[in-house]
C-alpha cells in the first residue's frame, strides 16, 4: 500500500463529498414534493423560503420536513 500525502486525500475526497453532497440535496427536494399532495418542486423551495400557500407550508413544516430531518438524522446516526 502507498503512502498518500494529507493534502492528496483531501482534493480527492473533495469532489466526491459535494457530489455527494448535490445528490441528498436532490433527494431532499424530491422527498419533500412527492407524497399524496403533489408540491413542485419550485413551490417547495418557494415555500421554504417563506412563500407558499398556508395548506403547502403546513404539508411543509408539520409534516414532511421533520420526517426529512429526522430520516437523515438516523442515517447519520446508523453511519457511525
Amino acid at each position: 500500500m502507498e503512502a498518500v500525502a494529507p493534502g492528496q486525500r483531501v482534493q480527492t475526497a473533495r469532489p466526491a463529498l459535494l457530489t455527494l453532497g448535490a445528490i441528498v440535496a436532490l433527494l431532499a427536494t424530491a422527498e419533500l414534493a412527492l407524497g399524496p399532495v403533489t408540491i413542485p418542486p419550485e413551490r417547495v423551495i418557494a415555500t421554504l423560503f417563506g412563500g407558499g400557500t398556508p395548506v403547502e407550508q403546513a404539508i411543509l413544516w408539520q409534516i414532511r420536513l421533520p420526517r426529512l430531518v429526522l430520516g437523515l438524522a438516523t442515517g447519520a446516526a446508523l453511519a457511525v
